[in-house]
């Protein structure tokens, strides 16, 4: 849609301000529920409907991918900061920088998939934990560090552990067994191995300020999460997305995920798997925002992520928004 030509350029029966695609305003994702999402940006300090991504180059131009707080693989695009300072150049605060994002003192991109990053770049998880603030970021390698699908080892082979890899992620799973591969944060299963699965490894301790509800009738705040390729305990079924599941057995999916995505009233649940654009979903389903507890068969597993142990167990009683697949 362009946002000031009285024109229905997307065809949809909205015009320029009455369409979403032009920043109408809102107040939880629900007023911008099924296309898009609500989120509060920066250069104007308001809330604003706002097109999902996974990298800047799914926005349009003059505007930037940052990442939705509350949530695990969701982006939105915002207007980029007039004046500020190119992505590689030394920062201290977010605010100094045209992707809004200072990591490690320096201005980086947004990333939510390993594709969005540029050349020999990696995206890795940055924030902190315990202030609710959950994001990734593509920056060059450091030195020393061991590329994705290279083994997550420390020099002597005998210590597995996410610190040692670019991504900052190693697939653990199943455990035991060697060797172990350093793996890629990820929105879908798309970014991943044969046989991997995508979903959340890491999330929160507190909620981010920015976080808005899910509805007005729903006003459940999501945590920051991130998910990533892992193998998961049981092997993933024949089952395509869309296809009926029993949800006490997710593995009859390919995806490992079956999960109530039909309309309205519909019982059933199908498999399914996480998305961030519609073209990523099979015929007659869209992707859609969601809420899901933070109990995936990575955050279920003692052995990888031990009780009482930061990042934080599984839990049915918090939530983290994801985009994905649903039946329109």
């Amino acid at each position: 849609e362009i946002c000031d030509d009285e024109i229905d350029n997307d065809c949809n029966g909205k015009t320029d301000a009455a369409d979403l695609a032009c920043g109408a305003s809102c107040t939880s994702h629900g007023d911008c529920y099924p296309d898009r999402v609500c989120a509060t940006w920066v250069t104007t300090g308001e809330n604003a409907c706002s097109d999902p991504c996974i990298g800047t180059a799914d926005c349009p131009p003059g505007q930037i991918c940052s990442k939705l707080p509350g949530s695990a693989q969701v982006g939105f695009c915002q207007p980029s900061p007039a004046g500020g300072l190119a992505n590689g150049v030394a920062c201290s605060v977010d605010a100094q920088c045209q992707s809004l994002l200072c990591a490690d003192d320096v201005c980086r991109p947004t990333c939510l998939s390993e594709d969005r990053c540029p050349g020999a770049d990696t995206c890795h998880p940055v924030g902190d934990l315990g202030l609710g603030l959950v994001s990734a970021a593509c920056a060059p390698n450091t030195p020393g560090s061991v590329a994705i699908n290279g083994v997550c080892s420390d020099p002597s082979g005998f210590e597995y552990d996410g610190s040692y890899c670019a991504s900052g992620h190693c697939d653990l799973m199943p455990y035991p067994r060697e060797p172990l591969f350093c793996s890629k944060l990820c929105h879908s299963e798309t970014d991943c191995n044969v046989g991997q699965e995508c979903n959340i490894v890491l999330y929160a301790a507190a909620t981010n300020p920015s976080t808005l509800p899910a509805s007005a009738l729903h006003p459940i705040y999501g945590r920051d999460a991130l998910a990533a390729c892992y193998t998961p305990t049981t092997p993933g079924g024949t089952l395509e997305a869309g296809a009926p599941c029993n949800p006490v057995n997710h593995a009859q999916c390919k995806s490992n995920k079956c999960l109530a995505i039909g309309a309205e009233g519909d019982p059933q649940t199908y498999c399914t798997r996480y998305c961030e654009f519609d073209q990523e979903c099979p015929s007659g389903m869209g992707c859609f925002t969601s809420l899901v507890t933070l109990a995936s068969d990575w955050l279920q597993n003692p052995n990888v992520n031990p009780p009482n142990v930061t990042p934080y167990p599984a839990t049915t009683t918090l939530y983290s928004l994801i985009r994905v697949c649903q039946w329109q």
